[in-house]
């Protein structure tokens, strides 16, 4: 009796903690270059619920001037002609930009607070392990035993993530962002 009370407790322990012990691990070892693949691959997704990302060359000219000013990594900004809500980041330091938010507001800080917002969040929460969270334990053990991530999941995830609203961010730490970047945010709007 007390052997089989000690092996199921095991296996339920197994069945609840394995799959979100296994996301984590996968999410922690994929390599810089793969989280950018599929934020590339992710995106291209996107791109048919949301319509191809906007781009100019001043516009791009100037979201790279912008993540030059707000952000230290090596990833990117997109403009959305529509889909997403305000802003959305993918793996690979993509960050999605809602196209009212450009073209609505004549003050650089407002974008760079959703930016800055998204930089947060994704701080919070790793982009890669929210994908894997909501595509389950089974598409984190292909990406441990094969390094990918099948188009299915993908897809379903990038519709889920146009449509869900985003985690909320810590007013005090948000603030802290912002401040840290205002005096590049006034030299950027006298540019």
């Amino acid at each position: 009796m007390l052997l089989a009370a000690a092996l199921a407790a095991v296996i339920a322990l197994g069945v609840l903690c394995l799959p979100g012990a296994m996301i984590r691990h996968a999410a922690g070892v994929v390599p810089p270059a793969k989280r950018a693949d599929l934020g590339e691959r992710l995106l291209q997704e996107i791109r048919r619920v949301a319509g191809a990302p906007c781009s100019s060359t001043l516009g791009n000219r100037a979201l790279d001037a912008l993540h030059a000013r707000l952000l230290d990594d090596p990833g990117r900004l997109a403009v959305l002609p529509q889909g997403v809500v305000a802003a959305a980041h993918l793996p690979g330091d993509i960050i999605l930009l809602n196209r009212a938010l450009v073209e609505d507001y004549d003050d650089p800080s407002v974008v760079a607070g959703y930016i800055l917002a998204e930089k947060r969040r994704a701080r919070i929460t790793d982009p890669l392990e929210q994908l894997l969270q909501a595509a389950g334990p089974m598409t984190a053990f292909r990406l441990l035993t094969t390094g990918d991530v099948d188009r299915a999941a993908l897809a379903e995830y990038a519709e889920r993530l146009m449509t869900a609203p985003p985690a909320r961010v810590p007013t005090g730490q948000l603030l802290a962002d912002f401040l840290a970047v205002a005096g590049g945010l006034a030299v950027l709007a006298l540019s």
